[in-house]
């Protein structure tokens, strides 16, 4: 009886140090971290939005196997310089630092930089909503 209070005590501690932002006590300090600055940068969104906020600011714990290597390392960077804020300071910080699409290696170029300038103009939209934007302006083009 013992050994079960003391391991509820213990998985409670370290939950509240979790939610308080301490990962040093998580199991998976890493995956803990880069959850944590996907929650932060998303505090003042909608529920309704607010999964897709976090898919689009949660940086994954590795970036080897992603589809975009410079952009996923520069997303991790990016969060750890806003370190500092939360909500949407956290996002325009996060968003000012990372790179521009590389339309270099594009098969169609100015297709590229038709996307990426109707992805700049839909910041701060997330999910559906983001990709309804970027589909009309780049219609428009």
């Amino acid at each position: 009886m013992r050994c079960f209070v003391l391991a509820c005590v213990l998985a409670m501690t370290s939950t509240l140090a979790i939610a308080a932002g301490d990962c040093r006590l998580s199991q998976a300090p890493q995956r803990c971290e880069v959850l944590r600055a996907g929650q932060a940068s998303c505090l003042d969104v909608p529920p309704a939005q607010l999964r897709a906020c976090q898919n689009d600011f949660t940086p994954e714990t590795s970036c080897r196997r992603q589809r975009d290597v410079p952009r996923c390392e520069a997303l991790r960077a990016a969060q750890s310089e806003c370190d500092t804020l939360s909500g949407q300071a956290r996002r325009l910080c996060v968003q000012a630092q990372l790179p521009a699409s590389d339309c270099t290696r594009a098969q169609d170029k100015a297709r590229c930089t038709r996307r990426s300038e109707a992805e700049a103009a839909c910041v701060g939209l997330f999910g559906a909503e983001q990709r309804a934007c970027v589909s009309r302006r780049f219609a428009l083009d």
